[in-house]
């Protein structure tokens, strides 16, 4: 067999060649037929290296967690998997043409056609942007993250917002803060724990908010500094010291010189992916990304060698910060009970929550894992592989109580669509470009559109990479989802929990499918009220469709769709809160 491997844009094949283009969806049905099968191949794989490479350096990194939607490895081992089952398939002398602009995946190939015997020719791959380049170059990553990092302990520094009560038993509470975390009241908001602080409070324990802040560190901590309220919050880095912050920094730098060490086998369904390991490690070494993991294991031990927490809840997601935080943890304050807090969606894209065979006896994980949910918990440990004895049923704590009734239909002849991100600002740009194409040009006066970023990410940092919109909206950032949802006729969304929540409310839904090899919709399977959209025309002709819907129809749907919810996203009750603590 040939191979032949090109860039977008330069693919004219004859007739009879067979041609996978992984870069404009027309590979994406065979690739997402894979995926699940591969998912279980995949996690079982990272598992085994897990556990060869056990150790605090190891857990530091990107790697083990195995998640696509952070790490480019788990999609480029997918598709050189159904390269490798498509070749075996063929006749010695048909041309295999693959179109991809992944110089990364490009070179495997190459290694992997030597290994197979076959004929390989490739066409120049588009050169990294100037950012990478200078990474490549440089050691400006891991330079650029630390001087990130001296900016945020210079204003963090002594800003504890006040004692916690003596002698009662601390409840830490590790959480992520941006500046939509304090109302403009000064109240503060925590983006995951809701009611279980104040449950904390009342079963007798002084809660601490300790709150890292990964972006917009100078707005978050000076909103932090003024918050009020019954509870002290201190900034994750409030205790470092700076010579442990420089210590930090030159951990980061000799990786980036010496590059990181990996034992165990390359090889997965007996195809070598050497290349893409070490691929991965190098682009962890030489970005920023690694220098923050390695940060927060150094506050997490300036944290517990002060504070000995009776318990520490946290929001589960199985990555890197929470592994250091974890060992820290376990290291100098063992009497503090770990508690993770699973809270958002669960999806074939969330490998992080799917655990290789025996990888449970190496990867650091909490002593218990409470669920928002009976669904969420059956998912971890049926799909996911986690063992019974770390699993609990708690309740959805960030979610927002939904009325007693699905509202009626309003008559005005308007209609209000929500645009609800989460994940990442890459999800928030193609989120505004497909809303873009539908509505840019000749947008209906009826139309009114709130968008609602991540509380972490900017609207205006998403607006000046996508550039300016034609489309009429009001940027939702930092207003109450209540409101939001009460105010909506429909919420888009593509990976945001805060869909089934719209569901909770009786609103239907329009899934954004961004082309995703590994699904992102935590509402897959769900049909009642949710349609779905790949393009701008796609969106227009959904909300086209709700808009027709029949009053009884609509009614219906909506009464359906509560029930789900109320399932998916179980409210807050005593018993429920009870898990947490027991």
């Amino acid at each position: 067999m040939r191979l032949l491997v090109e860039p977008p844009g330069r693919t004219s094949p004859p007739q009879g060649d067979l041609t996978l283009d992984l870069t404009n969806g027309s590979a994406v049905a065979l690739l997402r037929a894979e995926a699940p099968m591969f998912a279980a191949a995949f996690a079982d794989w990272i598992g085994n290296l897990n556990r060869a490479n056990a150790g605090p350096r190891w857990w530091t990194l990107t790697l083990p967690g195995k998640i696509p939607l952070t790490l480019p490895l788990p999609s480029r081992a997918l598709a050189l998997r159904l390269i490798d089952a498509r070749s075996a398939a063929m006749p010695a002398r048909v041309e295999l043409r693959v179109v991809t602009d992944d110089a990364a995946l490009t070179r495997q190939l190459e290694a992997w056609a030597r290994e197979r015997g076959h004929e390989f020719h490739a066409q120049a791959m588009p050169g990294p942007g100037l950012k990478e380049a200078l990474n490549r170059l440089t050691p400006l990553g891991p330079l650029a993250g630390a001087a990130r990092l001296a900016w945020s302990r210079l204003w963090a520094g002594g800003s504890a917002t006040r004692a916690t009560e003596p002698g009662k038993p601390v409840a830490a509470f590790f959480t992520l803060a941006g500046p939509n975390s304090v109302d403009d009241a000064g109240r503060y908001q925590d983006l995951f724990f809701g009611p279980l602080i104040d449950e904390a409070r009342r079963r007798g324990y002084a809660p601490l908010i300790w709150a890292a802040v990964p972006k917009r560190a100078r707005q978050t901590l000076r909103r932090l500094k003024s918050a009020r309220g019954p509870d002290p919050i201190l900034p994750l880095d409030a205790w470092l010291p700076w010579t442990a912050l420089a210590g930090t920094a030159a951990r980061a730098l000799r990786a980036r010189r010496n590059g990181l060490r990996w034992t165990g086998n390359p090889r997965l369904d007996g195809i070598d992916l050497t290349v893409l390991i070490e691929e991965e490690l190098a682009a962890d070494a030489r970005s920023s990304r690694l220098v923050s993991d390695l940060w927060y294991e150094t506050c997490a031990e300036a944290f517990f060698m002060r504070v000995k927490p009776s318990v520490l809840f946290y929001p589960f997601e199985n990555l890197a910060r929470e592994r250091a935080i974890l060992g820290a943890a376990r290291r100098l304050s063992p009497g503090t009970r770990l508690i993770g807090c699973q809270h958002a969606a669960l999806t074939l894209s969330h490998l992080n929550y799917k655990l290789g065979r025996g990888e449970e006896e190496v990867l650091p994980l909490p002593d218990k894992i409470v669920c928002m949910g009976a669904q969420s918990r059956d998912f971890l440990r049926d799909w996911g592989g986690f063992p019974d004895r770390l699993l609990a049923v708690g309740c959805a704590l960030r979610q927002t109580p939904p009325p007693a009734s699905a509202p009626a239909p309003r008559a005005d002849g308007r209609f209000r669509l929500l645009l609800a991100s989460a994940t990442s600002m890459s999800e928030l740009t193609d989120m505004l470009r497909t809303l873009e194409q539908a509505y840019g040009e000749n947008a209906p006066d009826w139309l009114d559109v709130v968008i609602r970023p991540h509380p972490l990410f900017a609207l205006k940092t998403a607006l000046a990479l996508t550039g300016p919109l034609k489309v009429r909206f009001r940027d939702g950032s930092g207003e109450p989802l209540a409101e939001q949802l009460a105010w909506a006729d429909a919420v888009a969304y593509a990976s945001s929990t805060v869909a089934a929540e719209a569901l909770a409310f009786g609103r239907p839904v329009i899934g954004l499918d961004q082309g995703h090899w590994f699904g992102i919709d935590p509402l897959e399977g769900f049909t009642d009220f949710r349609w779905t959209a790949r393009t701008g025309r796609e969106l227009r002709a959904r909300v086209a469709d709700i808009r027709a819907l029949p009053a009884a129809e609509r009614a219906e749907r909506a009464e359906r769709a509560r029930a789900w919810a109320g399932r998916f996203l179980p409210a807050p009750t005593p018993a429920g809160l009870e898990s947490y603590f027991s």
